[in-house]
């Protein structure tokens, strides 16, 4: 869409409702658990930034050495593409822990009131990786032993989306090899459809139960952690961490770490309780 000088892209209006909805879901939250939601304000600004200089960085730091070593400059051109999430969420974190010493707030706390919203931003911002054909997966084959109903007479699972030549990484590239009629995982809907579930469980256990501070942003990292584990593994796209010994997908070892921090901040909170449950609010 173009307005005067001005071009507004269709990701980056999803990426816009689905921070504004985030916010509106922590400000709820907030104000259930008797906050002022003004914080969520700081955390939805300087956040927001933190979050984008994180996802940058972390892109740049592992394609320094293929891409950006030989053109430096295109390091500091984040919309030519390369953001990593885990990045972001590393920089938004460090942002949380800033706002919340500055408002006097428990850093667990907050991070508890943000979880949500971020899940549902991740839930409606998944859908411009669509916009872009980004983010999709292997060919979608479907398994010769599954039933006709789950195959569409070309072999493909029927749910395959199919990406423009230009959008294609190698070797999928090969338009012999892999035709126009390829049709690919669409990994963006699995995410997305993984974190809507995440997110309804996230927030009855947020709005229905007393939980330690810290509680509900381990269950994000669960639910986040986990997905991410298993749709890593289809993505075409990933960053590579090169070993000695074996070539790792970056997103899949953090995701690893991600999962591990989010299950013991989710024991270490068992037996505990410090936020009250929805009944308890005042009329």
């Amino acid at each position: 869409m173009e307005f005067g000088p001005l071009s507004l892209h269709g990701y980056s209006l999803l990426l816009l409702v689905g921070a504004l909805a985030g916010l509106q879901l922590s400000r709820t939250l907030a104000w259930h658990r008797g906050i002022t939601a003004d914080v969520l304000v700081d955390v939805a600004v300087w956040g927001s930034a933190a979050a984008l200089v994180g996802a940058r960085l972390w892109y740049v730091a592992f394609r320094w050495h293929d891409v950006y070593r030989l053109a430096p400059v295109e390091a500091l051109m984040p919309w030519r593409g390369g953001l990593a999430i885990h990045g972001g969420v590393v920089g938004g974190v460090l942002a949380c822990i800033f706002i919340a010493r500055h408002h006097g707030l428990g850093t667990l706390r907050l991070l508890d009131l943000v979880a949500p919203g971020l899940l549902l931003g991740q839930v409606i911002g998944r859908w411009g990786n669509y916009l872009n054909q980004e983010a999709y997966g292997l060919p979608a084959l479907a398994p010769g032993h599954w039933p006709a109903w789950l195959r569409d007479g070309t072999g493909y699972l029927p749910w395959g989306i199919v990406i423009d030549a230009g959008r294609r990484v190698p070797p999928f590239d090969d338009m012999l090899v892999w035709p126009a009629t390829t049709r690919f995982h669409p990994t963006f809907l699995y995410e997305s459809f993984w974190n809507l579930f995440g997110l309804l469980g996230l927030m009855h256990v947020a709005f229905r139960h007393k939980t330690q501070n810290g509680t509900v942003a381990g269950l994000y990292l669960i639910v986040w952690g986990t997905g991410r584990l298993w749709i890593e593994a289809l993505r075409t796209d990933a960053l590579l961490l090169p070993l000695p010994w074996a070539t790792l997908k970056v997103a899949q070892v953090a995701s690893l770490v991600v999962l591990a921090l989010g299950i013991w901040l989710v024991l270490r909170g068992r037996g505990n309780v410090s936020a009250p449950p929805l009944e308890e609010i005042p009329a």
